[in-house]
């Protein structure tokens, strides 16, 4: 008898499997068909609510590659940086629209070309404060560092190779506050609460705050040695899912450059900077041949 039960036995278990993949393959042929988009609240990059919703230079980024994208079903979510590289590390079909290049995050991500050029991060702390220790700039930032003040970064946030560094290498952990924010605007709020002394953002960031918080005057000084320029580019998870996502979103983005008001569009929210000579040279020496 044992030998009938058994073959019995095994054709069920081959009969249970093939319908477990039955119903299996599908479910995951749609999971390979749907990019998950995840930003946090950066503005004017990221624009997640307020007046001018989705209208941020990475809000734009992402809805035009969704628009050029169209084989893929696409989804949004709000997301802090240190989640969204978690979820990466898990190989989740993760995006993001624009990102700095690392040598730490490509580890978890495929990154594409270049996809914008910003001008680069300042110190920002508020005018009062500045002016108490008569800040000039450029401002050294390991003379900053050794001053012992307070200042706040964003968990998960890459602030170009240059300040990354420098943070690494200063010692006194005790005055680096790192939070975990959706909303990076959070640290904007610490220094008007005088909980932080300073923290790092663009311009463009700091003017966007501005606009519409107007109860303290802030103010932003460069940094010496760090390039005026910076470039950014779409990441996604380090998978063969994101290696075949980035490929096609390269194809996109060299199809963009070739369009007329490419760079009034991504110099939309700096548009000063569009006849500046240094741009025009980083944009040619710089954007347009790196890989």
């Amino acid at each position: 008898m044992f030998p009938i039960n058994y073959h019995k036995r095994n054709r069920i278990f081959k009969s249970l499997l093939l319908v477990y993949l039955l119903v299996m393959t599908p479910t995951i042929s749609a999971q390979e068909g749907i990019i998950y988009w995840q930003t946090d609240h950066r503005p004017p990059a990221s624009i997640l609510h307020g007046p001018y919703q989705g209208q941020g230079f990475i809000d734009q980024i992402r809805d035009s590659l969704i628009e050029n994208l169209n084989e893929y079903q696409h989804l949004t979510s709000i997301s802090a940086l240190d989640k969204l590289f978690h979820d990466m590390k898990l190989g989740k079909n993760i995006c993001h629209p624009l990102l700095f290049v690392t040598k730490q995050r490509k580890q978890h991500a495929y990154f594409s070309i270049p996809v914008t050029i910003t001008p680069s991060m300042r110190v920002v702390m508020t005018t009062k404060r500045a002016n108490e220790q008569n800040i000039k700039e450029p401002i050294e930032l390991k003379t900053l560092f050794k001053s012992g003040q307070i200042f706040a970064t964003v968990k998960g946030r890459s602030y170009g190779a240059f300040i990354d560094e420098a943070i690494k290498q200063q010692k006194n952990n005790y005055s680096h506050a790192q939070m975990s924010a959706e909303d990076n605007t959070r640290l904007f709020r610490l220094l008007e609460k005088n909980r932080i002394d300073f923290t790092f953002a663009y311009p463009f960031e700091l003017n966007y705050f501005q606009t519409y918080h107007q109860s303290t005057d802030f103010s932003s000084f460069t940094i010496k040695g760090l390039s005026e320029y910076t470039l950014g580019s779409v990441a996604c998870s380090k998978t063969a899912w994101g290696k075949s996502v980035i490929g096609k979103v390269n194809k996109v983005l060299l199809k963009q450059r070739q369009q007329a008001d490419f760079i009034s569009r991504m110099n939309h929210w700096w548009p000063e900077e569009t006849n500046k000579e240094a741009f025009k040279q980083f944009y040619r020496h710089d954007f347009l041949n790196a890989q």
